[in-house]
């Protein structure tokens, strides 16, 4: 994704209800690792999913 979004220092991971909680922190584990340090959860009602 970085690659596509050099520009791009910000990611907001949507969740719903079904998603793991392991599932989940290994995505937020895994953004700032892939040069994303800013970092938003959001559910998945508020992110208009």
């Amino acid at each position: 994704m970085k690659t596509g979004h050099p520009d791009k220092d910000d990611i907001k991971v949507a969740s719903e209800d079904c998603v793991t909680f392991d599932s989940l922190a290994r995505t937020m584990d895994m953004a700032p690792a892939s040069g994303f340090p800013d970092l938003s959860l959001l559910d998945s009602g508020s992110a208009g999913l």
